[in-house]
């Protein structure tokens, strides 16, 4: 039977504070339109600027992105370069490769020619199977082979230095990926810096510019006081010391543990009262 009581109890109490709270929001509603308001629209309505200053690693990011087309065209170039050069390196040896064919084509028949001439003219002095003669095509045979050796050895020298032009490409391509690299971190560190610098810039700006809204704002609430100041706070009072009384009056017949009980679990009833919230403890303390 107890617990029946103090759960009906409890039920009043709670109707009692859910009571007091909308009698104290009337009130309030009642004296919202006496009571002047500040009018912030100057300010409010004013775009806002807001800058958020990026990490290290994300300005870093992003100038590593601005620079991706300069990359990508730096190493393309430099790859271009290189196999180009491989591809000349090849032309030249196939040139020198026609060359020796073309030398070798120009000594055989040179050869021919000369062991024909040989042959017509030993003819018609009738001395075609004589020593002269074969002494005479030994020698063109011997300069034959002579010139053959000649032209490959120049052949071979060529192909000597065309090979080496490999290394040398080769180190021009490690040279320019050096140079590269040293400029590709100059570039990026310059970029990040700018950003940096830019970020920086746009947040003392929005900074500046949020100041002198804030500035803006200081000085509705400084006019706002100077003009209403006064009235708000007679008002403001007025509308606390009746809603006290309104609080008053539902609890001073109620048991002091019940009024208690009450203040303590609607804390809003402290907010809407102010600095009478004290005194209304001290009334229904008697």
């Amino acid at each position: 039977m107890a617990q029946i009581i103090e759960t009906k109890k409890s039920g009043t109490q709670q109707d009692i504070g859910k009571s007091i709270l909308q009698s104290l929001e009337q009130i309030k509603s009642s004296y919202d339109s006496k009571i002047p308001k500040v009018d912030y629209s100057q300010v409010d309505n004013l775009p806002t600027r807001q800058v958020v200053m990026p990490t290290s690693a994300e300005i870093k990011s992003e100038a590593t992105k601005d620079l991706e087309n300069y990359k990508s065209a730096s190493l393309n170039k430099i790859n271009t370069d290189y196999y180009t050069n491989l591809q000349s390196q090849q032309t030249a040896k196939q040139n020198s490769k026609a060359d020796l064919q073309n030398n070798i084509a120009v000594i055989n028949n040179k050869a021919k020619q000369d062991i024909e001439t040989l042959q017509a003219k030993s003819i018609n002095q009738g001395i075609e199977n004589s020593s002269i003669v074969d002494n005479q095509k030994a020698t063109i045979a011997k300069q034959r082979i002579a010139d053959l050796t000649s032209a490959k050895q120049q052949y071979l020298s060529k192909l000597d230095a065309i090979n080496l032009k490999k290394d040398i490409y080769e180190q021009q391509k490690e040279l320019a990926l050096a140079k590269f690299d040293i400029a590709y971190a100059n570039k990026l560190n310059k970029q990040i810096n700018t950003l940096t610098s830019q970020y920086n810039t746009a947040l003392k700006n929005a900074e500046e510019y949020q100041s002198l809204i804030d500035q803006k704002r200081s000085q509705i609430e400084e006019d706002f006081d100077a003009k209403y100041g006064t009235t708000v706070a007679n008002l403001t009072q007025d509308m606390q010391r009746e809603m006290t009384y309104d609080v008053f009056v539902k609890l001073k017949d109620l048991p002091k543990d019940q009024t208690q009980e009450i203040l303590n679990n609607n804390p809003k009833i402290e907010q809407y009262l102010g600095d009478w919230y004290s005194a209304l403890k001290l009334w229904l303390n008697r």
